[in-house]
């Protein structure tokens, strides 16, 4: 089970293309026609996002997205064989009772149907199979394997370094976790899913700031923060200023820095 790497465009930037990588369980989508064992997963309701640093494309995220797999498949193995031996167990004490009293109690489903749910019900057995959650991690306009942001001035023409800011890096973000919700996951909105953002470096701020753009359309249930940056900071006021007057490396420096 990996992920599988798609090209997607944006509706308000369709002359660019971002890259992803992403699992989505159960889906139908013909972008995961070579990949059988997801679509025969059953489909989630958690989307697990990895938002990249800076510098670092989306393929930094590889090793621990394949570890936490890899754990997740042994946790819903280990599930299903204890599960499978309570069921064997409850089936058979269910006929030795049914021999000892000449009786089998049986539910009915509401078909009409009748069915042995202790034996073979999941939470009769009070077991939890963890589920595979849905998984996206991709590269920014600019970054690794997606194209530039086509909403960037050119430098050579206007005159300026500078390109998107923050808030459109989110928006484009927004913009992204809606096609993917519409496009793979079969949501009208993001309110149906539970989104769990884990952030690197940028990404932290940058995951804090759509939360607070795009509260309450999306359902932002966690975060895990790695190596953040640190906001609401000019970065100005933390560090010595080189250029500064007094400045002594001496005493203004920690040895090493």
């Amino acid at each position: 089970m990996k992920l599988q790497d798609i090209s997607l465009t944006l509706p308000h930037k369709p002359s660019a293309t971002l890259r992803i990588s992403a699992l989505f369980p159960g889906t139908s989508s013909p972008d995961f026609a070579d990949s059988p064992d997801i679509a025969a997963l059953p489909p989630s309701s958690t989307l697990l996002v990895f938002l990249n640093g800076l510098i670092l494309p989306r393929s930094s995220w590889s090793e621990a997205i394949s570890r936490f797999l890899r754990i997740r498949n042994k946790q819903r193995r280990r599930s299903s064989t204890s599960s499978n031996s309570s069921s064997s167990s409850s089936s058979s004490n269910t006929r030795s009772k049914a021999r000892t009293t000449g009786t089998v109690s049986e539910k009915n489903n509401g078909n009409g149907n009748a069915s042995m749910s202790a034996a073979v019900g999941e939470s009769e057995n009070g077991r939890h199979v963890p589920e595979i959650p849905n998984i996206l991690t991709y590269d920014r306009f600019g970054q690794g394997a997606s194209s530039p942001d086509p909403s960037d001035p050119d430098p050579a023409v206007d005159d300026t370094p500078y390109g998107h800011t923050p808030e459109d890096v989110v928006d484009d973000f927004h913009q992204l976790l809606l096609l993917v919700s519409r496009q793979f996951l079969s949501r009208r909105d993001l309110k149906e899913l539970d989104v769990v953002i884990v952030a690197n470096s940028i990404g932290c701020p940058l995951s804090r700031l759509y939360n607070a753009r795009y509260y309450p359309d999306v359902r932002v249930v966690g975060y895990l923060f790695l190596d953040s940056m640190m906001a609401n900071s000019d970065f100005v006021s933390v560090f010595p200023d080189p250029d500064a007057p007094g400045f002594d490396p001496g005493k203004d420096l920690k040895e090493g820095g």
